[in-house]
């Protein structure tokens, strides 16, 4: 269950997604470090509402217009350019292990000597003496 300290972060962060307009790894960047400003925010709020988030942080707009002028942006593009990098190499490995599957399951169902021919013979033939 969501606290209500939870819940008030993840509005803010919901609405600062929708009026971020850049590149998804970017906007990834971004609310990583809106996060941290968040967590510093939280401790000196033990209970924290929209207002306090719009006071010490500001609006999801105005945070959004304010990204561009900052002096850190070349490390969140940097930051950027990591996850983008690690969602390109996930989704690599996905695709082959996914291929791998394929190819395994083609080659067991077409191996007709992969299947063992052996029958048991159930029958008991009485030996006469």
């Amino acid at each position: 269950m969501k606290t209500k300290n939870q819940t008030v972060i993840c509005e803010y962060l919901q609405s600062l997604k929708k009026v971020l307009v850049c590149k998804r790894a970017v906007k990834r960047a971004i609310l990583d470090e809106i996060r941290m400003q968040i967590g510093e925010v939280e401790q000196r709020f033990p209970t924290l509402t929209q207002e306090d988030l719009y006071r010490e942080i500001g609006l999801p707009e105005e945070v959004a217009r304010g990204f561009e002028s900052r002096e850190d942006m070349g490390v969140i593009r940097e930051k950027a350019k990591k996850y983008e990098r690690n969602r390109i190499i996930c989704c690599a490995i996905a695709f082959v292990a996914t291929v791998a599957i394929v190819f395994t399951a083609v080659l067991i169902t077409s191996q007709d000597d992969y299947r063992s021919d052996t029958h048991v013979n159930s029958n008991i033939e009485e030996f006469t003496s």
